[in-house]
């Protein structure tokens, strides 16, 4: 778990218990106020460990956190307990069926691409939604370049955004953007506020090179935000890992 609640903490042990005593060996960072589990401190503890199965109690954000710095294809079992649960596979009530079928492994891998971002030569956390590049001055419009192979498109806008297919449900959705299936390898290209009315592009995935004339914002899925210098290349492309999720149903 991330955050601290007495309904996540009551939900995570129980988790933990019953992972125990079908014999798993559980590691957890709730370990102080449970015998059945080895003390984690931080995803750096979790690395090390290597684990067959990661299990993420908490909302999309707590998830999303955890694809990020695992930065690898560990599975992942999202238990949604509060805030959003689109991505989490199962609420506390199904935990007891859940764990008989990971410990049957009754169970599919749902994979998922991700993006990476860099700028110069620096490598930004992967996203599993989307990479949203915005301008940090609200009184000035900044002019984006933005390179596909051998085409370019120079354009006056707010901003835009990189997502996923996963993704063309969560923030891309809410500016406009198309509902992609999940199965297709693609990227969404969101023009935001763009002066010419430039409409959403899907693409097959293939790197996009972004740069702007005024310093921009780079968001990855909602949740860290990076600073890039005006004329700064911003560099998109498929991550080298996807997102493994684990489903107990189609």
């Amino acid at each position: 778990i991330r955050k601290e609640s007495v309904e996540v903490k009551d939900i995570a042990v129980s988790l933990i218990s019953s992972l125990y005593n079908v014999g798993f060996k559980v590691y957890s960072n709730l370990s102080q106020i449970t015998d059945s589990a080895t003390m984690i401190h931080s995803i750096d503890d979790v690395k090390q460990v290597k684990p067959d199965v990661l299990i993420t109690v908490g909302g999309d954000g707590t998830l999303l956190w955890v694809l990020r710095e695992m930065n690898d294809i560990t599975p992942i079992l999202g238990v949604y307990v509060g805030g959003r649960g689109i991505l989490s596979e199962i609420r506390p009530a199904y935990l007891g069926k859940a764990v008989q079928k990971l410990h049957e492994k009754q169970y599919s891998i749902d994979a998922r691409e991700r993006i990476s971002a860099s700028v110069g030569s620096t490598t930004l956390n992967p996203a599993l939604n989307e990479v949203y590049i915005n301008r940090v001055s609200q009184t000035r419009t900044s002019t984006y370049t933005i390179s596909i192979g051998n085409y370019a498109v120079k354009q006056r806008m707010d901003g835009l955004m990189v997502s996923t297919s996963t993704g063309s449900t969560g923030h891309s959705l809410s500016f406009g953007g198309p509902y992609i299936h999940p199965g297709s390898d693609v990227f969404l290209l969101m023009m935001v506020g763009s002066i010419a009315r430039l409409p959403p592009i899907i693409l097959p995935i293939e790197p996009i090179e972004i740069i702007s004339d005024h310093d921009s914002i780079v968001t990855i899925d909602g949740q860290e935000d990076f600073l890039v210098k005006a004329s700064e290349r911003i560099m998109i492309k498929k991550h080298i890992y996807d997102a493994h999720f684990i489903r107990f149903e189609d």
